[in-house]
C-alpha cells in the first residue's frame, strides 16, 4: 500500500478512535497510548509515523475540522442554513468532540490553529447568508448559529429542529430588515 494511503487510513483510524475516547471519557479521555490502542496501532508506530503527540493532535484536529468545514461549504442562503440546522441534532457526539477539542486546544497549538481555521471558514460561509451585513451582524449570526447547534445537541431537552429553524429565520429576517 502506498505510504500516503497508509497515512490517510491510519489518520482516519486515529480520528475515529480519538472521537470515541473523547465522547465516552471527555477531554481527559484521550492519551497518545489510548488513542493508538483504540485504533489498533502501536504507540511507537504512531509516534514514528506522525511525530510527537503534539503533531498528532494537530493532524487529528485538522482532519476533523476539514470534515466539519465541508458541512458548511454549501451554506449560501437562509434555506441552506435551515438545512444545516436540521442535520445538527444528530451530532450530539460531534458537539461533545468539538468542545473537547476546544479544551485540548488550550494546550496544543496545532489544535488551536485547526479550530481557528474552522471558525474562519464558518464565518466566510455564513457571510454569504448576509450579503449586505456588516461584521457585527456576522458576529451575531455566527454566535446564534453556534448557540442553536449547541442547544439542539444537548442529550437532555434538546431544542427541536422546527423551533431552531424558526428562531434562525426570525433572527436573520430581523437582521436584514
Amino acid at each position: 500500500m502506498p505510504r500516503l494511503i497508509w497515512h490517510m487510513d491510519r489518520l482516519d483510524s486515529l480520528v475515529v478512535a480519538m472521537f470515541g475516547l473523547v465522547v465516552t471519557g471527555g477531554v481527559s479521555g484521550p492519551s497518545l497510548r489510548s488513542v493508538a490502542r483504540a485504533a489498533g496501532i502501536s504507540p511507537a508506530g504512531v509516534v514514528n509515523h506522525f511525530g510527537s503527540a503534539e503533531q498528532l493532535w494537530g493532524k487529528l484536529a485538522h482532519r476533523w475540522m476539514n470534515d466539519r468545514r465541508a458541512r458548511f461549504y454549501h451554506v449560501t442562503t437562509l434555506t441552506d442554513l435551515d438545512r444545516h440546522l436540521a442535520e445538527a441534532p444528530d451530532a450530539v457526539d460531534d458537539a461533545a468532540f468539538d468542545f473537547a477539542l476546544a479544551e485540548i486546544g488550550r494546550g496544543h497549538e496545532g489544535v488551536a490553529l485547526a479550530i481557528a481555521d474552522l471558525r474562519s471558514a464558518e464565518r466566510e460561509y455564513l457571510a454569504r447568508v448576509l450579503p449586505d451585513g456588516d461584521q457585527t451582524d456576522l458576529d451575531l449570526l455566527v454566535a446564534v448559529t453556534e448557540g442553536l447547534r449547541f442547544a439542539m445537541s444537548l442529550p437532555e431537552a434538546a431544542l427541536p429542529i422546527p423551533r431552531a429553524q424558526a428562531a434562525m429565520q426570525r433572527f436573520v429576517t430581523r437582521l436584514i430588515t
